[in-house]
């Protein structure tokens, strides 16, 4: 398992900062293909609970979150662009489509059954389209954030200037993986090398899991975040809270997939990633943490 993971990452990281330093249309493809590919785990192992996800809807609503917010990020002037005022009103009428759509559709199913579990099939469907489509959205968003600064080349990326926001996002990236790689060893190695020492399992959400776990992925997203903040020529300061951001609520992320991947009765939402599972089970820290360090730019910048 340990060598696919490895193998996974190798591959992974060089493919991960190729598009997010190409940025536009090169990320955000991507980032709908995830987002579509997500979904379809979800929506598979909802119905095997016997929850009925309206899969076109879902899919339709979800990967468009990512469409428009694109188009949010374009420049003044090109092709397809939203102004701020056209984004708000799009992003309330993909909500209003989602779900008074979804209910429109159980109306005529219910004229068929009346034994049609409405409110669960509606809920699981606003759920899986909203965790991915607004969770993803958010890469894009990140990787479009301005600080006001002129585009900084990073020692070793051959010398092409990247914007501030790539630059935080590939720092994120970092961190994240950090964090899953601190966690991991810590867990499993601490507590365990005397008799009298034992580990203090976190959560029920996550029997594996253990404070120790935690503790190590927390110190180590803290130390790559201040490490590779200085090689990507982010303020110390930044570095720092970027790092102790994806410590926190990167493990948060993992925890919120396992509580629903339990109650779906499932290990792993797919296995598109060898080693690590679908994409809910390989972008689970990363779709908290980039939202998070986002709203963090806005409070902080």
């Amino acid at each position: 398992m340990l060598l696919y993971r490895a193998l996974s990452a190798l591959v992974g990281l060089p493919l991960a900062v190729v598009l997010v330093c190409s940025g536009g249309l090169w990320l955000a493809v991507p980032v709908c293909a995830l987002v579509a590919l997500g979904f379809g785990e979800f929506a598979d192992k909802a119905r095997a609970k016997n929850l009925n996800v309206i899969a076109p809807l879902g899919y339709a609503v979800s990967v468009a979150l990512v469409v428009v917010t694109y188009a949010r990020t374009l420049p003044a002037g090109a092709f397809g662009r939203l102004s701020p005022d056209r984004y708000d009103r799009a992003l309330l009428g993909l909500l209003f489509l989602l779900v008074m759509g979804s209910l429109i559709l159980y109306v005529f199913r219910y004229h068929r059954d009346q034994r049609a579990p409405v409110v669960a099939d509606v809920s699981a469907t606003v759920l899986g389209a909203l965790y991915l489509g607004v969770a993803f959205s958010f890469f894009v968003l990140l990787r479009d954030f301005h600080s006001g600064e002129t585009p900084v080349a990073i020692p070793g990326f051959a010398g092409h200037p990247q914007q501030f926001g790539a630059r935080v996002l590939l720092l994120l990236f970092c961190a994240t993986w950090a964090t899953d790689t601190g966690a991991y060893f810590a867990g499993k190695n601490l507590g365990e090398r005397t008799p009298f020492v034992r580990k203090h399992k976190l959560t029920p959400a996550s029997p594996n899991k253990t404070w120790e776990g935690c503790v190590g992925g927390f110190v180590a997203a803290v130390l790559v975040g201040l490490a590779f903040g200085s090689w990507f020529q982010l303020p110390l300061l930044l570095a720092l809270l970027v790092g102790a951001v994806a410590g926190v609520m990167g493990q948060f992320g993992d925890l919120c997939k396992s509580i629903m991947k339990r109650d779906l009765g499932t290990k792993d939402f797919g296995s598109l990633i060898p080693g690590h599972g679908g994409v809910l089970d390989r972008f689970d820290s990363l779709m908290m943490n980039v939202p998070a360090v986002y709203l963090l730019l806005i409070a902080v910048m």
